[in-house]
């Protein structure tokens, strides 16, 4: 699976050309064939952007030239054996593009995945005002699960109790159609979030601190030992739950982090925690060879206000 980044480009690639190292792209000519992928107010310099950044100009992706380059993409990529894509910020693209990608996608091989960042339920998603279409079998196959991790990080927490718990995680049950729910990405960190670790510790919120704050913060030996322990059980529950568990490098290691780029750290080859490294392994293996954790039942209880209970049965 690859990550798409469809929604915009650098300056300083070849299509937009900004410092014009290639020569031919938009921001030098408006005779360039990559000129229409862009959308300008007053050319060259004023152009639509993502959130602003002047780095990362906008694509239209509804232009046609844009289109037939995208396809050959997926195409070339796809006759190298990789066929199935992750959409960096799906709620930002037109639902005909979507379209148009799981069209081209599944022309290449019928069982591809397309997988969209979308970070609320992607059922009842809205923008501009507008239902999104992500769930309707024409779009998605699935999405990153980050109402997966918000229910768990606040169960953990003691921000909710086991039965808000059940019913957050039954809530995406019954929103999402079953094929889409089974193919979710069940996350606990990303690169746009803080490390789990560090969360499961009891850190502050991202925006109550400065970077230089940031880049410093580390947990107390007693936060890290509770953070430790809670972070075996919101794994054990990632990789019981139906879908895709889905492991952001590192956190099998302890890794903690604030905020990007405090959660890109180079993975700490030597010095893994092994206690969490030997539970994933565990973890991994079951999911491997259990069939029941893989496609099984599942049923989910809230036995008191602190006992959840996560079932996944064969029968």
């Amino acid at each position: 699976m690859l990550d798409g980044v469809f929604s915009h480009t650098g300056d300083d690639s070849v299509y937009f050309d900004r410092r014009d190292i290639y020569g031919g792209g938009a921001h030098a000519s408006k005779e360039s064939p990559y000129y229409s992928w862009y959308e300008f107010n007053s050319w060259p310099e004023d152009y639509k952007s993502w959130w602003g950044f002047s780095s990362l100009p906008e694509v239209n992706e509804n232009d046609e030239g844009f289109r037939r380059f995208i396809a050959r993409v997926i195409g070339r990529y796809g006759e190298l054996g990789i066929s199935s894509w992750r959409l960096d910020v799906a709620d930002e693209l037109p639902d005909e593009f979507i379209e148009f990608l799981r069209r081209e996608i599944k022309s290449l091989d019928e069982n591809s995945t397309l997988i969209g960042e979308v970070w609320e339920d992607a059922s009842n998603k809205k923008d501009w005002g507008v239902r999104r279409r992500f769930v309707d079998g024409k779009e998605l196959d699935g999405a990153m699960n980050y109402p997966f991790r918000e229910a768990i990080t606040g169960f953990l927490l003691y921000k909710m109790d086991a039965e808000a718990l059940c019913l957050r995680l039954d809530s995406l049950r019954e929103n999402y159609p079953p094929p889409f729910f089974n193919s979710c990405m069940n996350l606990l960190s990303t690169h746009d979030t803080e490390r789990i670790a560090t969360v499961l510790g009891g850190a502050p919120h991202k925006d109550a601190l400065t970077r230089e704050e940031q880049a410093r913060f580390a947990l107390s030996p007693s936060e890290a030992a509770r953070s430790r322990a809670r972070h075996i059980m919101a794994a054990m529950v990632q990789f019981a739950f139906p879908g895709a568990p889905a492991i952001y490098y590192g956190d099998e290691a302890g890794m903690t982090g604030m905020a990007d780029p405090f959660n890109r750290r180079t993975f700490p080859w030597g010095g893994e925690d092994g206690h969490i490294l030997s539970r994933y392994r565990l973890l991994a293996r079951s999911r491997s060879t259990c069939t029941a954790m893989q496609s099984g039942r599942m049923a989910m209880a809230a036995l008191s206000g602190d006992v959840f209970a996560l079932i996944r049965s064969d029968g």
